[in-house]
C-alpha cells in the first residue's frame, strides 16, 4: 500500500516542462493520486502547466533563488521535496529545520561540476571553480535523505561518499506514449543519416557530416541526405556548423529546430539510422545518453561512440553500435551494410523495437520510483 504524500520538485537548471521531471516523475506521481507541483527559476518561457511555478533566475543571485524556493515551500507545504541541483537542497533543507516530518531526495542526473560550467576559464580559474563547486555540491548532498540517480556512473560517487544514505537508480527510458515502438523499413533510392542535438564540434557534428559525405561518395546512385534536429548555442558553434555547410556542398542536409520534448519521437521519424560520435572524454564516456533509447524505441538503428556508460547500461548489438568516433570510415562501412541489404536493416530495426519493449520503456521502472519515495518517506 502506497501512502500519498505531497510532493514539490524543485530545480534551478531545467524549465518546468523537462521531460524527465514533469513527463515522467510528475506525471507517475500524479496517476498514483499524489500532489506535485514543480518550482524552477529556469524559466524564460511563458507555460501554461498545472501546478507549475517559475521565475527568470539568471537575473537574480543565488540567495535570491534560495529564498524564492523558501517563499514557494512555505506557500505549498510539500510532505517531501524531490531537487534536481545543489541549489534548491538549501532551500528544502530550510524547510525541513521547521518541519522535520518533510523528506529531502536528490534527483543526480548531471555532473557536478559539469565541463560546461568551466567553459571559457584559464587553468587557474577552471580549478578553483571546480573544487568550488564540487564541495558545494558534497556539502548540499549530505544534507538529503536518499537519492534518485540516472545511471550507474553517477551513482558510484555518492555510494563511496555516503554509503549509509538509502538510493535507487531510475535511468531514462521513453514512455510507451512517447514513442511509436514499431520496425522501420528502407525506402528505395534514399537513406536519411539523422543527428539531434547540439551542433558543436565536441559532440562530434564534424564527424557526422564526414560519414555522410563519405556515403553520398560511395553511393552516387543513393540519395543520402543528412537530417539535423538541434541548434548551436554559441558564436564559435555557429561559425564552425557554417563553415561545415559551405565544406560540404554537395550534400543533401535537411535542417530542423529543436522541438519539445512530446514532438521529438515525430521529429526523428525520418531517420533511417541515428548518429551520434560525440567526444569521448572523461565526462562524455561515463554519461548515459536518453538519446539512444527513444531512438531504438522509434526503430531506429543508432551508431554511437563507444561510451563506458553505455556499455554498463544498455547493450551492444546492431541496433546499437559502439564505435571509436574518429574512426569516421569504418562507421561509414558500418552503415553502409544496411543500404546494401535492406532485409538485414528491417530486422535490426525491428530488433531494437523488441529490445526496448522488453526492459527498457518507464513502464518497466516507474514502481522502482514509487517504491523508493515510500521508503524515504517511512
Amino acid at each position: 500500500m502506497i501512502n500519498k504524500i505531497k510532493v514539490i520538485y524543485l530545480t534551478s537548471s531545467h524549465y518546468v516542462n523537462d521531460d524527465r521531471i514533469f513527463f515522467h516523475i510528475k506525471d507517475t506521481l500524479e496517476r498514483k493520486n499524489f500532489k506535485v507541483d514543480v518550482c524552477s527559476t529556469y524559466g524564460d518561457k511563458n507555460f501554461n502547466l498545472k501546478d507549475t511555478y517559475w521565475i527568470k533566475g539568471d537575473e537574480l543571485s543565488r540567495r535570491e533563488r534560495v529564498s524564492w524556493f523558501c517563499e514557494q515551500l512555505i506557500l505549498l507545504s510539500p510532505e517531501m521535496i524531490i531537487c534536481g541541483e545543489p541549489l534548491p537542497i538549501l532551500a528544502a533543507k530550510k524547510f525541513q529545520e521547521q518541519y522535520p516530518s518533510c523528506k529531502i531526495i536528490y534527483d543526480v542526473t548531471e555532473w557536478y561540476p559539469s565541463k560546461k560550467n568551466l567553459y571559457d576559464l584559464n587553468f587557474i580559474s577552471k580549478t578553483t571553480k571546480f573544487f568550488t563547486m564540487f564541495v558545494f555540491n558534497l556539502y548540499a548532498a549530505s544534507l538529503v535523505d536518499g537519492f534518485i540517480v540516472g545511471e550507474y556512473y553517477k551513482k558510484k560517487i555518492y555510494d563511496f561518499l555516503f554509503p549509509l544514505k538509502p538510493k535507487e537508480i531510475i535511468s531514462y527510458y521513453p514512455k510507451r506514449k512517447y514513442v511509436s515502438l514499431k520496425g522501420k523499413k528502407l525506402l528505395s533510392k534514399i537513406f536519411r543519416v539523422g543527428y539531434s542535438g547540439k551542433f558543436s564540434e565536441e559532440k562530434g557534428i564534424n564527424r557526422v557530416f564526414k560519414v555522410a559525405e563519405s556515403l553520398r561518395v560511395n553511393n552516387p546512385d543513393l540519395k543520402v541526405v543528412l537530417v539535423l534536429v538541434g541548434k548551436t548555442f554559441l558564436k564559435q558553434e555557429r561559425i564552425g556548423f557554417r563553415n561545415l555547410i559551405e565544406k560540404y556542398p554537395s550534400l543533401n542536409v535537411e535542417i530542423n529546430e529543436m522541438v519539445p520534448f512530446e514532438d521529438f519521437s515525430k521529429a526523428i521519424l525520418s531517420f533511417d539510422v541515428a548518429l551520434d560520435l560525440r567526444d569521448n572524454d572523461i565526462e562524455n564516456t561515463r554519461c548515459l545518453p536518453i538519446k539512444v533509447f527513444h531512438y531504438n524505441a522509434c526503430g531506429i538503428p543508432v551508431v554511437y561512440s563507444n561510451l563506458k556508460a553505455l556499455k554498463k547500461g544498455y547493450v551492444q548489438a546492431d541496433f546499437c553500435e559502439l564505435v571509436e568516433p574518429n574512426d569516421t570510415e569504418k562507421v561509414a562501412t558500418k552503415l553502409q551494410r544496411f543500404i546494401d541489404d535492406p532485409i538485414f536493416y528491417a530486422d535490426v530495426s525491428n530488433k531494437a523495437v523488441t529490445k526496448i519493449e522488453k526492459g527498457y520503456l518507464w513502464e518497466h521502472i516507474e514502481g522502482k520510483l514509487l517504491g523508493f519515495i515510500q521508503k524515504v518517506n517511512n
